[in-house]
C-alpha cells in the first residue's frame, strides 16, 4: 500500500457510527493512579527533561527486566526504539530479516535508513517464523532479524520454541536479534535474556492503554545500547517528565484485568470467524487475522463493503506484506467490541451464502 493505515482510515470518516477495529487502539482507560501521577507532575515550572531519564523509573524497569540500568533507553513509544534499534543493528544496505506478516513501520523505517528487507514466510495459521524456510535460502548481507512477540499483525504468540530456534540461528550467523514486545502483556512465552545478541523493545501503550502519551524503551547488548542511546540523544528531547511518572505508576499497576478483557473479546471475535467457517490465526490476543478467500473478495472489497454497509472497519492484510491480499486485520481490544460482533455476523450471514 502507498498510503499509511491511518490514511487508509481517513478515507471511512463519512461513515456514520462506525465501529474501528483497525488501528490498534486500546478500548480500556489508563489507571486513575497513572493520571494521578501525571497530574501531580504537572508544576508550572516544567524544565527539559533528564536526557538519561527518570532514576526511579529506570531503575525499576531494570529491576523488571532483571538488567543493568546503564543498559536501558527510554523513548517516545516503541515507534523510536524501532528506528534507533535498526540504526544500532544495521548499516545501509544491509538486510533485515522479517517473518511476514509483519507490521509495516519496519518497511518504511528499512526504505528511510536505506535498509533492504529480507521478508520470509511465516507458519499457516499459528503464524510462528518458518526459520526452516529462511535458513534454506541465501543470506548474504542479513544483519538483524525481528520478530514482534505478542503478533503484530496476526495476535498469535510467539512460541518459546521458535524463539529459541530464532535464537540460536542469530547466534550461529552473528546476527542480532530485534524482539518487538510491545506487546508483552499478552505474550506467555516471552525470553527476557535471549542466547544471543539482541535488543528488547518495550511499550506501555498496549499493557496500560498509555498509547496517546508516547512512552517505550530499548534494552539489550550494551555495545548496541550505546549507538541506541546516541541516536536517542542526537534526534529527540527525552520523554516528558510527567510521562515518565505516569509509567513508573503504571509499573505497579497489573495489566491481567485489561489483557483478560481483552482475550474475552478476542474469544468471541474467534467464534465468529469459525461460525462462518473462516480461517484465522490459530490463538488470537490483541488482534485477530483473518483469510476472507470463501466469501468470494479479497481483503480491500471485504474492508470496504462490511465498513460501509455494517459500519465495521478493519485493515487489510496488504499493509503487513507481500502475498496478504486475502488476509484481514481486526482489533480484539477495541471499544463497543459486542455491537461490532453483531454488525459483523449479519454482515457474513449475507455474504457467506455466496461460498
Amino acid at each position: 500500500m502507498k498510503i499509511s493505515m491511518r490514511e487508509f482510515e481517513q478515507q471511512y470518516a463519512d461513515v456514520k457510527d462506525l465501529i474501528r477495529l483497525s488501528v490498534g487502539q486500546p478500548g480500556y482507560p489508563v489507571s486513575a493512579e497513572v493520571l494521578q501521577a501525571i497530574a501531580s507532575a504537572l508544576t508550572p515550572l516544567q524544565p527539559y527533561p533528564s536526557s538519561s531519564g527518570d532514576p526511579m523509573l529506570i531503575a525499576a524497569l531494570a529491576k523488571r527486566h532483571a538488567i543493568s540500568a546503564e543498559n536501558l533507553v527510554l523513548t517516545h513509544g516503541a515507534s523510536e526504539a524501532m528506528s534507533a534499534a535498526l540504526v544500532a543493528a544495521l548499516q545501509p544496505r544491509q538486510r533485515l530479516g522479517i517473518a511476514i506478516p509483519s507490521y509495516p513501520a519496519y518497511f518504511s523505517l528499512c526504505e528511510m535508513l536505506n535498509i533492504e528487507p529480507f521478508f520470509f514466510p511465516s507458519l499457516p495459521l499459528d503464524f510462528q517464523p518458518d526459520l526452516e524456510a529462511l535458513s534454506k535460502q541465501n543470506l548474504d548481507r542479513i544483519k538483524a532479524l525481528v520478530l514482534i512477540t505478542g503478533g503484530n499483525p496476526t495476535g498469535q504468540p510467539l512460541s518459546a520454541a521458535s524463539l529459541q530456534r530464532a535464537a540460536a540461528l542469530c547466534r550461529q550467523k552473528d546476527w542480532t536479534l530485534i524482539l518487538d514486545a510491545s506487546y508483552a502483556a499478552f505474550e506467555p512465552t516471552l525470553l527476557s535474556d535471549p542466547p544471543c545478541r539482541f535488543l528488547h523493545l518495550g511499550s506501555f501503550s498496549k499493557s496500560h492503554a498509555m498509547a496517546g502519551l508516547r512512552i517505550g524503551y530499548c534494552y539489550g547488548d550494551p555495545l548496541l545500547m550505546k549507538k541506541v542511546q546516541r541516536w536517542v540523544s542526537l534526534n529527540s528531547v527525552a520523554v516528558a517528565s510527567c510521562i515518565q511518572k505516569g509509567a513508573l505508576a503504571a509499573l505497579a499497576q497489573d495489566p491481567k484485568p485489561a489483557v483478560q478483557q481483552v482475550l474475552r473479546q478476542s474469544a468471541a471475535f474467534l467464534k465468529v470467524l469459525e461460525e462462518f467457517h473462516l480461517p484465522h490465526a490459530a490463538q488470537p490476543g490483541f488482534y485477530s487475522y483473518f483469510d476472507v478467500t470463501g466469501l468470494k473478495m479479497d481483503a480491500l472489497e471485504f474492508v470496504d463493503r462490511c465498513a460501509r454497509e455494517a459500519q465495521v472497519l478493519f485493515l487489510p492484510g496488504v499493509f503487513f506484506g507481500p502475498k496478504q491480499e486475502t488476509w484481514v486485520r481486526a482489533c480484539c481490544a477495541a471499544e463497543r467490541m459486542t455491537e461490532a460482533l453483531g454488525r459483523l455476523r449479519g454482515f457474513l450471514t449475507k455474504y457467506a451464502s455466496f461460498g
